[in-house]
């Protein structure tokens, strides 16, 4: 599967990144969300 690299929020490599799958999905590069305040 070919990614293309969208962008990130990162200034010394952490994440999150975004990127695009060839089938036009986001995928996403990053910590897993758990915190359930911050999933509202």
């Amino acid at each position: 599967m070919k990614l293309t690299f969208l962008g990130t929020t990162s200034k010394d490599g952490d994440c999150p990144t975004l990127y695009e799958t060839e089938t036009g999905d986001i995928a996403v590069q990053g910590d897993r969300l758990t915190d359930p305040q911050a999933l509202e």
